[in-house]
């Protein structure tokens, strides 16, 4: 597991991390969304950063996606929350 947020109560991205590649399972949690979402994003060449198609939640729980390999951060975005967390996981063998 890769904690890519914790106990986060604003907007904003969190520190991008390392990701090898491969179907990723993320989750996010938090005591109250307040309008908030969460996806993941993929640093593109030029520096600039994309959200994940599909990987967006707008309350608790989880999704799969297939990144490529590169950096990985978590970003909310919408509305504050509070005491978000977001976590990815690699899935092998899917």
């Amino acid at each position: 597991m890769s904690a890519l947020l914790t106990n986060v109560s604003a907007q904003g991205a969190g520190a991008s991390q390392t990701w090898g590649g491969g179907r990723m399972s993320f989750e996010a949690s938090a005591t109250a969304w307040n309008g908030a979402t969460v996806a993941v994003q993929a640093k593109n060449a030029d520096g600039t950063w994309s959200d994940l198609a599909g990987s967006g939640l707008t309350a608790s729980g989880r999704v799969s996606v297939i990144v490529g390999p590169g950096s990985i951060r978590a970003n909310v975005t919408g509305g504050t929350p509070t005491a978000m967390n977001a976590a990815a996981w690699r899935l092998r063998g899917a």
